[in-house]
């Protein structure tokens, strides 16, 4: 039997309510992953320098994950301060980023799982652990302001 089309819109506004900050994130994810990918092939060509193209994508695109972060997926009156926050950012990025080369390093190794799946794994989990740290403490709002 067919639902009506109003129970439909119904039923998919309210999953958006109910995960539209997971969604807002897993958005700006992909943004931020097509904009550092972007950037380092503009830069690799403009230098042709694999390490400082890869750094200076990864800058950039940062910066915008972070300004995305603070304005379109946690947005409203912030728990912290605009510079504890970027500080409080820069540690969680080094820390994962330390944390997937140390998991799947001893995946690798250990194990001898592969490599590009064994890493795709590891930072799937890494990110419902970011997802959690920064919904929950670095960008949490005020008390009474919902995420929109």
């Amino acid at each position: 039997m067919l639902r009506p089309a109003s129970t439909i819109v119904d039923t998919l506004r309210q999953t958006w309510h109910r995960h539209a900050t997971l969604f807002k994130d897993l958005s700006l994810a992909g943004a931020s992953f097509a904009l550092d990918l972007g950037l380092f092939a503009l830069f690799l060509h403009l230098s042709g320098h694999v390490v400082v193209s890869v750094i200076f994508a990864r800058l950039l695109s940062a910066l915008f994950n972070f300004i995305g972060n603070r304005v379109f997926v946690f947005k409203g009156a912030h728990h912290h301060a605009l510079r504890t926050q970027l500080i409080g950012y820069v540690v969680l990025a080094v820390a994962m980023m330390l944390a997937s080369a140390a998991a799947v390093q001893w995946l690798v190794h250990s194990w001898q799982w592969p490599a590009v799946p064994t890493k795709a794994g590891v930072d799937v989990l890494l990110y419902i652990a970011s997802f959690a740290i920064r919904s929950t403490w670095l960008f949490r709002l005020q008390p009474h302001q919902p995420h929109r």
